[in-house]
């Protein structure tokens, strides 16, 4: 489903060379694109299929459970989560805490099917890890902040998200939006990607107007046991509130690895590198914990 969006004219923060900067500090700076490359030349596996959707457009849409398996995962919660917490910066979303190792691991191994690993092994050009994960569930609201406005994320221009919907769109009538990396890129170059978070706008349809251009966002009624896989830092996009109902999403942020992700849930007893959700300051150090050297 395509849609098109027209906001106000509203006074923006907007800098070119700032998506450019962002790239670097993350991919230089702090030794990314060095960490990348270090989880390349550890990797002996071979390209499995021709370019994805993922890697032509930063986004793909996939069926990553049967709907049967995400109804069941969903119903199991009660019983292993240890609590809900809130973070302001979350925008209407509560974390469901999870620390039952052999449960996540039972299900992870379900979603990281054959079919997906090699999907992601073929964007890195390696193996890759789970850097962090968290169970988000989002409750209706009227006003749109942070997530549910249009941005990038900040990090390494290479890593991935998944989202992994665990209930119906049809309950909830909750949904993520996203423009593809060629869009994104032109948004770049005008200056509106990684602008204040309080210069987010809700609505594209202005501000590429005034510039001349013409784009389609993109946004598919998520079915459970439907997912995206997109490049965050590369691709626009913005959340849609529920607005009938609790929405249920797994998240999981990707990095390039040089050892299977379950090696390395088992090194993280399941926590992952990043329990706060924030990046390493020096990925050297992130090398140096995925080789177990602290």
């Amino acid at each position: 489903m395509w849609f098109n969006f027209f906001s106000k004219k509203r006074k923006l923060d907007l800098d070119p060379s700032r998506a450019k900067a962002t790239y670097a500090l993350y991919d230089e700076t702090r030794g990314y694109a060095h960490y990348t490359r270090q989880c390349q030349d550890a990797f002996r596996g071979n390209r499995h299929s021709k370019p994805s959707l993922l890697e032509q457009q930063g986004i793909e849409h996939l069926t990553i459970l049967e709907e049967k398996n995400a109804d069941d995962f969903l119903s199991q919660l009660p019983s292993v989560t240890q609590k809900a917490y809130s973070k302001p910066e979350m925008d209407y979303s509560e974390f469901l805490q999870i620390r039952d190792q052999g449960f996540l691991l039972q299900w992870f191994q379900k979603i990281f099917s054959t079919e997906l690993t090699n999907k992601i092994r073929d964007y890195f050009g390696s193996e890759f890890l789970i850097y962090w994960h968290a169970f988000l569930k989002a409750q209706p609201a009227d006003q749109p902040t942070r997530s549910f406005l249009w941005h990038c994320d900040k990090g390494p221009s290479s890593h991935l998200k998944i989202l992994l919907y665990l209930n119906d769109f049809q309950e909830h009538q909750g949904n993520t939006i996203f423009l593809d990396r060629a869009t994104t890129d032109k948004f770049a170059k005008i200056g509106y990607v990684f602008g204040p978070v309080k210069k987010r706008i809700e609505d594209l349809g202005e501000l590429a107007k005034q510039n001349g251009m013409t784009f389609q966002a993109h946004s598919w009624e998520m079915q459970a046991g439907q997912g995206i896989i997109f490049e965050p830092a590369q691709v626009l996009h913005r959340g849609w509130l529920p607005s009938t109902g609790h929405r249920y999403v797994l998240v999981f942020c990707l990095l390039p690895s040089p050892m299977h992700w379950q090696v390395m849930f088992d090194r993280t007893n399941g926590e992952g590198f990043s329990s706060g959700y924030t990046w390493h300051e020096d990925a050297q150090k992130l090398w140096e914990e995925v080789q177990g050297q602290n």
